[in-house]
């Protein structure tokens, strides 16, 4: 005798093979969701490093919201998250990955966080005299070269007629503070969202001197060149959020307030911080 978990298998592989012919009781739903158009939709790593589970569920509640499908496919790393990034058709994405995908793959920024901006620490070793931001006109620093808050920092320093003599570069934050507590530099600049999110007892190996609160680089919803004709109904959406008590307890766990919309003209301080990075000498600390 056949059992009946063989015609509930049969059922299955139907829906698998034959996607249209649905057999169950709840069909229309079914057509309904089948019918959906599906959006993927990718988050910059460092936003999904701790509870990624939160971005599942602001995903599912755009997708309840807009009648859309939209799939949130969380990255293992930034190597992941670059390699598979342009074909994303909803992004939320740092500051400088957002300059590239506007200039060289025409994706379109529209909305962002209201409350969280990308700021930088200044760090000291600890013992160095001069614990101010003017110790470090003429001196060398240590940062991550290659990524736009150290462009923040020094746009931020040339602003308060701040030069430092050289920029060494190394491959992570947590290089940088450790290079700056051994003596390699007796400067750096640091991420602030990094430097706040170590323990006391890390933070405490060095001396931090000051803190940009510029308010002018920011993490951004972008949507791709082939999505944009959904941009403005998810912006809708999107905007709307914190009104609903479902969507402002979302978007707490996120850590915003609300959203607001931004556009492309967002990306100018960014390029011209990226611009003047190009004047700075860069070096490497001799490994030791």
């Amino acid at each position: 005798m056949i059992s009946q978990d063989f015609f509930f298998l049969l059922g299955i592989l139907r829906i698998i093979v034959c996607p249209r012919i649905i057999y169950t009781p709840r069909s229309d739903s079914y057509r309904i969701f089948l019918n959906m158009k599906k959006l993927s939709f990718m988050v910059c790593p460092h936003d999904t490093a701790i509870n990624p589970e939160r971005w599942f569920l602001f995903s599912q509640y755009l997708s309840k919201a807009s009648n859309l499908s939209i799939h949130f496919s969380p990255s293992i790393d930034f190597q992941d998250f670059h390699q598979n990034l342009t074909e994303s058709d909803l992004v939320y994405a740092n500051p400088q990955d957002s300059l590239r995908l506007f200039l060289d793959h025409q994706y379109q920024p529209f909305a962002r966080s209201e409350n969280l901006f990308d700021e930088v620490v200044f760090i000291a070793n600890k013992d160095i005299e001069n614990h101010s931001l003017q110790g470090i006109n003429n001196s060398t620093v240590a940062s991550v070269a290659t990524l736009l808050p150290t462009c923040q920092a020094l746009c931020w320093l040339k602003k308060s007629g701040i030069t430092p003599s050289a920029v060494y570069h190394r491959d992570s934050w947590l290089s940088v503070i450790n290079s700056v507590k051994k003596g390699d530099a007796p400067y750096g600049v640091v991420y602030k969202d990094l430097f706040i999110s170590l323990n006391k007892l890390s933070r405490s190996t060095v001396q931090a001197i000051d803190m940009t609160d510029e308010k002018n680089t920011f993490h951004m919803f972008m949507t791709h060149p082939e999505a944009q004709h959904h941009r403005s109904h998810i912006a809708s959406i999107l905007l709307k959020m914190h009104e609903i008590p479902g969507g402002n307890k979302i978007l707490g766990q996120l850590g915003m307030t609300r959203t607001i919309p931004t556009d492309d003209s967002a990306l100018n301080f960014i390029a011209e911080a990226k611009e003047h990075c190009k004047s700075i000498k860069i070096s490497r600390i001799p490994s030791t």
